[in-house]
């Protein structure tokens, strides 16, 4: 007698599953997903931090925590392998198709294998970013196919098991509600909390975002890390006209000292130094600045580069100033 082979089951037979269904089996499985992986990228979130420098406050610095890459791509990782383990593994179902009795295989009912079960996700991913189209065509397939189905050349029917729709909705409607409640907690408390904190904001001492992130420091630290900036200019403006005095180059010496007024009126606008000595210096490095930027001026207007000298020795006397401040705020400081 002829021994008969198994042969695949025919899929012309069976009913293939539309698109709520699918749609309600994906959403479980979404959900074991996302209890699987977020607390695991969590742990790769809470270590990644990034710290950048304001432009209007050059030495001043903050620090926030961001998404992490690898805890993103493990929670990928995660994603991918659980699709492709059950469905070459358990039967061609995930634990969403199991509740509610579909399982997907390929085309000839026979079960899909590793190769098919991943060019099927990489067809999940081509029906998601082509916003989720992939999946809705399903509703008007002849064959209930998303677009991950035709690249991969498989199915999803009914099983002969009991499908526990009730259940999957309810699961799906209990997490929701969690959800919602969460959100709408998170949302209330924050508006409470910031009336609070405007209706008594002697209760909320030090609450703000330089506080946190920064270390506490003395006025004269501050303003010297703040505005430092307009040192490093003057100084600069200094070299520069110092450099063009020597090669007597009068037009570029024009530009230099215009520069330099410009700056020492930036220099002007400052808040006052808050210590009494390095402020007087400084005061006293401005007023030879300004004098000596003015006298520049109009000596290279009028091409008279013995004037210079007389520019040279207010520049000097003012350089001279702004290291006595220097030196006064680090005295200070301390």
């Amino acid at each position: 007698m002829e021994e008969k082979k198994s042969k695949p089951t025919n899929t012309s037979v069976q009913e293939f599953v539309g698109f709520w269904k699918r749609f309600l089996a994906y959403w479980v499985d979404g959900l074991v997903i996302g209890i699987i992986t977020f607390p695991i990228s969590s742990i790769f979130n809470s270590f990644t931090s990034v710290t950048y420098n304001s432009a209007s406050q050059p030495a001043t610095t903050t620090t926030f925590h961001s998404g992490s890459p690898i805890g993103a791509l493990i929670a990928f990782l995660l994603g991918a392998g659980y699709f492709i383990f059950f469905w070459v593994n358990q039967n061609g179902q995930t634990l969403g198709m199991r509740l509610l009795a579909v399982r997907v295989v390929k085309e000839d009912g026979s079960p899909i294998d590793l190769s098919t079960a991943i060019l099927r996700y990489i067809g999940y991913l081509i029906s998601t970013v082509v916003i989720f189209l992939g999946f809705i065509w399903i509703a008007f397939d002849g064959k209930k196919q998303g677009w991950h189905d035709k690249i991969a050349r498989t199915v999803v029917v009914k099983t002969d098991g009991k499908s526990h729709t009730g259940l999957a909705i309810a699961i799906l409607a209990i997490f929701m509600a969690i959800f919602i409640i969460i959100f709408i907690a998170i949302v209330v408390g924050g508006l409470l909390f910031f009336n609070y904190a405007k209706s008594h904001p002697n209760a909320i001492k030090g609450y703000n975002s330089t506080s946190i992130s920064q270390p506490t420091v003395s006025p004269v630290v501050a303003w010297e890390n703040k505005y430092n900036y307009i040192f490093k200019s003057l100084q600069s403006d200094i070299a520069t006209i110092s450099k063009d005095a020597n090669n007597k180059d009068i037009n570029a010496l024009s530009i230099d000292c215009k520069q330099l007024s410009t700056d020492v009126a930036t220099a002007q606008s400052l808040p006052t130094i808050p210590d009494t000595v390095s402020a007087s210096d400084f005061s006293s490095a401005l007023t030879y600045f300004q004098t000596g930027s003015q006298e520049c001026i109009d000596a290279a207007s009028n091409l008279n580069g013995n004037e210079f000298l007389q520019v040279s020795s207010q520049l000097t006397q003012g350089l001279s100033r702004l290291t006595s401040t220097s030196n006064d705020l680090t005295a200070a400081s301390k």
